[in-house]
């Protein structure tokens, strides 16, 4: 080595230079031949979903559970994008990934997002899973994309059939101005055959709703059916019950989410109702090995949403084991929209909507730890 050495240090500069050059492109050459071969052993999934904005609490649990999923594997290399709760940097992140990653999946959260790049899907040929969207049938027509969350139609139903069993004729409706929480109400507005006393939407923003409640206040209705999600949603319902309005509450499956609940403080645990997976973190045993998972990799406690991106993601590894680990577009669709399995979020069966359901019943907490659960499905 010392003779090399010094056998370099005895050429000239006008010969050495071009000799480093030409070493060092050599070598650059060898790393990245390196590198494009450990890149055709990874499979490579985009995610965009909504980290910050009025979801952002959602799309942060999504993402968990999805991590979660990967945790013990070298093959998946995540690539994810903040969506920011909105459709133009949703539409952006998910052209960045697809013209400097080329996925092989593509995960999307919220329906306005998944809207927008739905265009997209089959030109380019990429499967795609839509989450965090109950917007009614929104993959139906879909060849590569399908949905990995709950079909507004089915809570809907559920809704209706309690309502129905309660003799409840009178309802008022808050919504909130997105697409999702539209797709909700224009099936409960052809499902439900009786009186809606009144409809009002309100902002994913907003903060104070008394004027919009007192509005309403002595109309007569005999239940309020509140659809959106986040701290909107919560707080519409605690500032319902702060102004003495008694009357049952319903509301779909974002309602079980952390922030909405947090945000609807003790109004939570009064008469009010909403659509939920059907599994229990205290009985059973896969999701309970779920959340003590989950407790020791995030120190904190999950909710249906993490378990859907867990869901989600073990449906993916599956995919993998069953072909050895090889990608194919074609196969993975069609392995997909006829999946069933039992999951952390329960019992999960695919329809001809392309949609990945879980089995939905209706909950009514009294308490943290006591609730009651109404109307289950048989699928």
């Amino acid at each position: 080595m010392e003779k090399i050495r010094k056998m370099f240090s005895r050429l000239p500069f006008s010969i050495l230079r071009p000799l480093l050059i030409f070493v060092f492109g050599i070598s650059l050459i060898f790393t990245f031949n390196s590198c494009e071969k450990k890149e055709e052993n990874v499979i490579k999934i985009g995610a965009i979903l909504p980290l910050t904005g009025p979801a952002g609490v959602p799309g942060s649990k999504i993402l968990k559970g999805l991590k979660l999923a990967f945790k013990d594997t070298n093959i998946i290399k995540l690539i994810v994008e903040d969506s920011k709760s909105n459709v133009k940097e949703g539409l952006s992140a998910y052209n960045k990934i697809i013209t400097i990653h080329n996925p092989h999946l593509i995960i999307v959260g919220l329906s306005s997002v998944a809207k927008a790049i739905m265009p997209e899907i089959d030109k380019r040929g990429i499967p795609t899973i839509i989450t965090l969207s109950n917007y009614p049938k929104i993959a139906k027509n879909l060849k590569y994309g399908l949905r990995f969350f709950i079909d507004a139609e089915y809570e809907v139903d559920q809704i209706v059939k309690y309502l129905q069993r309660k003799k409840i004729k009178k309802i008022g409706i808050y919504y909130m101005e997105d697409e999702g929480s539209f797709g909700v109400f224009e099936i409960f507005k052809k499902k439900f055959k009786y009186n809606i006393v009144f409809t009002e939407t309100f902002k994913k923003e907003e903060i104070n709703f008394r004027n919009l409640i007192i509005k309403n206040k002595n109309k007569r209705y005999e239940a309020l059916l509140c659809i959106g999600y986040g701290s909107a949603l919560g707080n519409l319902i605690a500032q319902i019950r702060e102004l003495g309005i008694k009357v049952p509450i319903f509301s779909t499956s974002p309602m079980g989410s952390s922030d909405a609940q947090k945000a609807a403080r003790n109004a939570f645990y009064e008469n009010v109702f909403f659509t939920t997976p059907y599994f229990d973190f205290n009985t059973d045993s896969l999701a309970n090995l779920f959340r003590q998972d989950y407790r020791k990799y995030y120190n904190s406690d999950p909710d249906f949403l993490s378990a859907f991106g867990f869901d989600i993601g073990k449906m993916i590894m599956e995919f993998l084991r069953i072909n050895n680990y090889v990608w194919n577009n074609t196969s993975f669709i069609k392995f997909a929209k006829n999946y069933s399995s039992k999951g952390v979020s329960g019992k999960i069966f695919s329809d001809t909507l392309n949609n990945i359901n879980p089995l939905i019943v209706i909950v009514s907490y009294t308490s943290p730890n006591e609730y009651k659960l109404y109307l289950t499905q048989n699928f």
